[in-house]
């Protein structure tokens, strides 16, 4: 197995945001252009757009709640 994809921990590799639309758009964008390695986790202050379970919309205020994604 590729070393890149055997990540020992989550969140060894951390991008933090103040705003941002949504964690999850970020992740895939990340995924598409080939930066994302195994364990990334993605945390914003605040997201405007982020997405739920089942297509839920997800917005927050700023430090009000937990907005993150997991690879």
């Amino acid at each position: 197995m590729d070393a890149r994809y055997n990540a020992l921990f989550i969140g060894k590799v951390r991008k933090e945001y103040g705003i941002i639309d949504s964690t999850n758009n970020e992740m895939e964008h990340l995924l598409k252009v080939g930066s994302c390695p195994e364990g990334l986790v993605i945390t914003a202050m605040e997201q405007t757009a982020g997405r739920g379970q089942m297509g839920n919309k997800w917005s927050s205020e700023a430090g009000k709640n937990l907005t993150m994604s997991l690879l």
